[in-house]
């Protein structure tokens, strides 16, 4: 399977003539979510967080238990304990005695450890490096905070990556083995979709975003909360229409059709990214539903073993979902009118 990887606009690039590309990462099933695979919901080959058996995306930095049962309990560092709070994308770990020792966060987090109880026992994830190299792709070039995170489970045995297939590193992830941590949107992993947006929605919970992860290219594109910026503000229904066109939810039930390392190059109807005249074909329409239309699949234009009948497969699977889908031409909106109807472009390089 090929190790999913991504090309962007250069981040000094304006973002309302700046190209922008991705190969889009394959989310899957999670007990079965994936079409005949046992992949976890992001996606079997997809760079994912995982801590022994458990898939996961996000965290509860109050100690609730998210979908996979995992309960952050306390953050240590060198034999002291912090409260842990993700503001914004950046860390930081909260003394619970200020005068004796101070909060730390930025590079001063690094060999931290996040406790974590799991129901087969308690985890620790230890951040053993932090960088801030990643820029956003859109928009000011602002530089994230990325940390490698590494994992022992309950039988202290081997110390294992928590993001264990990241891209090829380059300008998009200098980082590549590093996951940004995210607040202000939590995702439904099977749907799809965001079920939250906003401080106050979201309040304790946060994102591990692995390199080259759907969640990564969202809030590299500026489409989260913390991302926002300016005249950079994308609304729920918008992030979700990019969640559903990077994954390839066509039908918008939360069924991907895509394999990691699938180029593709997208344009929004905000013009913060536009196609730079290369493309081939047009794919697809998309708004927080799914495609409204379908011209030539990404798998159609770039084949995959994986798909050997995927033109039938999206067909069948949105039959089932009552989900229309004409071809975009038979809309009769590109190349110019298709922002009254959808909010994203994507086509094939």
């Amino acid at each position: 399977m090929l190790v999913p990887a991504c090309v962007a606009a250069d981040p000094g690039d304006d973002p309302s003539t700046a190209t922008t590309s991705a190969a889009v990462t394959a989310p899957g099933g999670g007990g079965g979510g994936g079409t005949g695979t046992n992949c976890p919901w992001w996606g079997c080959g997809s760079n994912s967080p995982v801590i022994g058996p458990w898939n996961f995306h996000e965290l509860d930095a109050d100690g609730e238990p998210n979908d996979a049962g995992l309960q952050l309990v306390v953050m240590t560092r060198k034999g002291l304990k912090y409260m842990p709070e993700v503001i914004g994308a950046e860390l930081v770990g909260h003394s619970f005695d200020e005068q004796s020792y101070p909060s730390i966060r930025g590079a001063k987090v690094a060999g931290a450890i996040l406790v974590v109880d799991a129901p087969d026992g308690t985890y620790e994830l230890t951040i053993h490096r932090v960088a801030r190299v990643t820029p956003y792709w859109v928009g000011p070039s602002t530089l994230n905070y990325t940390y490698e995170l590494d994992y022992q489970g309950p039988d202290q045995g081997d110390v294992r990556p928590v993001c264990g297939n990241p891209p090829i590193e380059d300008k998009s992830y200098p980082n590549a083995l590093g996951a940004l941590l995210f607040a202000g949107d939590r995702y439904d992993a099977k749907a799809k979709a965001v079920i939250a947006t906003g401080v106050d929605e979201t309040r304790g919970w946060f994102n591990i975003a692995c390199a080259g992860s759907a969640l990564a290219k969202l809030h590299l594109n500026r489409h989260t909360t913390a991302g926002e910026d300016g005249a950079y503000v994308a609304k729920r229904p918008q992030r979700q229409a990019m969640l559903k066109m990077f994954v390839s939810d066509v039908c918008g039930t939360g069924q991907p059709f895509t394999v990691p390392g699938e180029p593709l190059h997208y344009q929004n109807a905000t013009k913060w990214m536009k196609l730079d005249g290369t493309e081939t074909s047009d794919e697809a329409l998309w708004t927080a539903d799914g495609a409204i239309c379908l011209d030539k699949h990404r798998l159609e234009a770039n084949p995959s073993p994986l798909f050997p009948t995927i033109r039938q497969d999206i067909e069948d699977a949105c039959a089932l979902a009552g989900h229309k889908l004409p071809t975009c031409a038979e809309l009769g909106v590109l190349p110019d009118q298709w922002q009254k109807l959808a909010y994203l472009l994507s086509a094939n390089p």
